[in-house]
């Protein structure tokens, strides 16, 4: 996630990025992956009630660790933009302290001041379900017949959107909380795998070798996959991918596991939403000339 966070920083910066690699779509595919992997692998011994009241208090929890930093890059963005008081600027504004912006069928309103703050909207409907979801990512059997049934759900809906956009089916694949939320339950899904699977590993004497092996394939072979196939593939296709990576890194036991275990990385990790939130805000203001931004 720390290695999405800049990589995010780069595709929006000046610097120049791959133009045959949507690392945007890429890193963000991945940060879904991963934040529902991570709220089923740290839910998976806990009992959560799969109740509406239980998904409320879950997102207040959630909503006061990123608001504010939602809160400070929107002024700072309004101010960068020189947004006046209009009607327009009142509602998307509104529309982005109550995280609902990704909801809008209109470009300009998903990205709306801080363009990267669609994510944060997204991500909340996705905590928002967690409680739900998490009653059926306790068991391998359940997770194995609906992962495949997501996937499923989750490519015909990108496949419609693109191919019969004009005609009756209009969403937007890459900011729509529903689209996001499979993968997010994509994700959360493949812990009771993981959690079978890594039972065994912990007593084998050998998993730190074979790990690296696993490790160095996957990370070649999906940097292979992304790098060819970014511009010709359904966005869809490319979470199997991402669940692959996330899958294998869990485990931690590999030599690329203990070069991410070093403290740039840890420290980094720790604030690295924080960086998500802030990041296009820096990045403007840094190439803004002085009499813009003062």
């Amino acid at each position: 996630k720390a290695i999405c966070m800049l990589l995010i920083f780069w595709w929006h910066s000046s610097i120049p990025s791959p133009e045959s690699v949507d690392l945007g779509a890429r890193t963000c595919e991945f940060l879904f992956v991963a934040s529902g992997f991570l709220v089923g692998y740290n839910s998976f011994y806990k009992p959560v009630p799969d109740t509406w009241s239980e998904s409320f208090r879950y997102l207040y929890k959630k909503f006061f660790d990123f608001w504010p930093f939602q809160f400070i890059c929107m002024v700072l963005m309004g101010l960068y933009k020189n947004a006046g008081f209009s009607v327009k600027n009142i509602f998307n504004a509104i529309l982005n302290l109550s995280l609902l912006q990704a909801w809008s069928p209109y470009y300009d309103v998903r990205f709306s001041f801080s363009g990267q703050s669609w994510f944060l909207s997204a991500l909340f409907f996705c905590y928002f379900l967690s409680p739900m979801l998490l009653r059926f990512s306790k068991r391998v059997k359940a997770s194995c017949i609906l992962l495949p049934a997501v996937f499923a759900v989750r490519y015909v809906a990108e496949y419609t959107a693109v191919n019969f956009r004009q005609e009756f089916f209009h969403i937007n694949v890459h900011t729509n909380p529903l689209v996001r939320s499979m993968e997010f339950f994509m994700g959360m899904l493949c812990v009771p795998l993981f959690m079978a699977i890594k039972d065994k590993a912990e007593r084998s004497r050998k998993n730190t070798l074979i790990m690296s092996i696993i490790e160095i394939l996957v990370s070649a072979g999906s940097v292979f996959f992304i790098i060819t196939f970014s511009k010709n593939l359904l966005r869809a296709v490319f979470i199997p991918v991402m669940l692959t990576v996330c899958f294998v890194f869990a485990f931690d036991r590999g030599i690329i596991s203990r070069f991410l275990s070093l403290k740039c990385f840890k420290l980094l990790s720790k604030i690295q939403f924080e960086i998500y939130l802030i990041h296009i805000a820096a990045i403007r203001y840094l190439n803004a000339p002085l009499n813009k931004v003062f």
